[in-house]
């Protein structure tokens, strides 16, 4: 079971570069390859990035359309707790991983995997390093 960080659909939904091995990843999940796990803030922290570039409702079809087929970990009382007691400066990245630890997974995907070095119990990955380390083409 696979977290991924929500930067990894901003790299899709946005062009930015490194999105083809994000896009890899998706359809990995997409087509039931690997079992794909977001958070439920990832949502309107897509819909936040993405409203001011394509506009609110396009920005809600597009992240409609990108997560399906992905698990979503609900944030909830539990989550937030556990964020709380670990003291990071981006707050965000600690609930990621919360959510993470929630899903039962083992592996983040993500861009900025110095945010997540201090994180336990984890493997942490940028979308290039995972379809390296799994022999996968993109």
């Amino acid at each position: 079971m696979i977290f991924f960080d929500v930067n990894i659909f901003v790299d899709v939904l946005s062009g930015r570069k490194g999105f083809k091995s994000s896009i890899k990843l998706i359809d990995l999940v997409r087509n039931n390859k690997i079992k794909g796990f977001i958070s439920s803030l990832t949502v309107p922290l897509l819909w936040f990035v993405l409203k001011s570039m394509v506009g609110s409702i396009k920005a809600q079809n597009d992240i409609s359309d990108i997560i399906k087929g992905f698990n979503i970990v609900n944030l909830d009382k539990t989550i937030l707790n556990n964020s709380f007691k670990i003291k990071m400066n981006d707050f965000e990245d600690v609930i990621q991983y919360c959510s993470a630890m929630e899903g039962n997974c083992k592996t983040i995907i993500t861009r900025n995997t110095k945010d997540f070095k201090n994180f336990k119990n984890v493997s942490i990955f940028t979308p290039e390093e995972y379809l390296i380390k799994e022999g996968i083409k993109w």
